[in-house]
């Protein structure tokens, strides 16, 4: 029996990293840009930024960055790596779009949404006046899933049969819907997975749900990953990866995409490269 290790962990060639910002935020003008340079990542732009990233349907936005990432990567081996909101659209590439031969070795999510939010998560751009008008009774309908972004990762734990039905993304992306076996493949096939969640996180709500943590319905309480449907029954192949100490699970006590330079280099850079 032969085992079969990639080249790239043989010869230790770097990878090339892209990366998705969040929320309101932009690869041109990001807080985040140093931090984009120390990794070595490219910043991949999904329709004007800013804007896009909040008025424009989450599924559309996934589709725009697959598109981006074909151009430049196909049939190549890659990292990827997501910020809040982007960590899903990282997902996205990982498991639904086709890099004709290419595929995604490692997946760095920083206070990604995995299991979605149960508040719409604000932001510090003017941009985001609209998410405050949005209520429960409106955010699957139709018109609001096709133009705020955010709302296709919105996961009402009281309504769990209406977020079904009528989100347009993320109960999809968590095979929650129609199991479909190509995404569990893909995702259980990265060699490296790191989900970092933040203790005082005031954006994504629960905090948990970036270590693919969801409420109870019947409680209210956040229930444990191993004791959930979702792991239990692997529906994109979490348990596998974790089975094999494929995950990293990292804590950081401080509020949303705060981190010390100290992490970026003891943790991020070490896990990329």
């Amino acid at each position: 029996m032969y085992l079969l290790i990639p080249l790239y962990f043989i010869l230790g060639e770097t990878l090339p990293t892209i990366l998705f910002h969040g929320l309101g935020d932009s690869c041109t003008s990001s807080l985040f840009k140093p931090f984009f340079s120390e990794i070595n990542a490219d910043c991949i732009e999904i329709g004007s930024g800013p804007s896009s990233s909040i008025l424009l349907g989450f599924l559309d936005q996934a589709k725009d960055a697959c598109k981006k990432v074909q151009e430049k990567y196909s049939g190549q081996t890659i990292n990827v790596v997501g910020l809040s909101q982007g960590a899903l659209i990282g997902r996205y590439i990982i498991t639904d779009c086709d890099l004709s031969g290419g595929r995604v070795s490692k997946y760095l999510s920083i206070g990604g949404p995995q299991m979605g939010v149960s508040v719409i998560p604000h932001c510090n751009s003017y941009l985001c006046w609209p998410l405050n008008k949005v209520v429960d009774s409106l955010v699957y309908t139709d018109y609001v899933q096709q133009h705020i972004g955010p709302a296709g990762y919105f996961r009402n734990y009281e309504d769990i049969e209406s977020y079904l039905k009528y989100n347009h993304f993320l109960p999809d992306l968590n095979n929650e819907r129609n199991s479909q076996s190509l995404r569990k493949k893909k995702f259980s096939s990265l060699d490296q997975v790191m989900l970092v969640k933040f203790l005082q996180d005031e954006m994504v709500l629960p905090k948990e749900s970036a270590f693919f943590e969801s409420v109870d319905p019947e409680t209210g309480r956040v229930i444990t990953l191993v004791d959930s449907e979702f792991y239990i029954q692997d529906l994109i192949g979490v348990k596998q990866l974790d089975q094999q100490r494929k995950i990293k699970f990292i804590e950081i006590n401080d509020s949303h995409l705060r981190w010390t330079d100290e992490i970026t280099k003891t943790v991020f850079i070490p896990f990329i490269a």
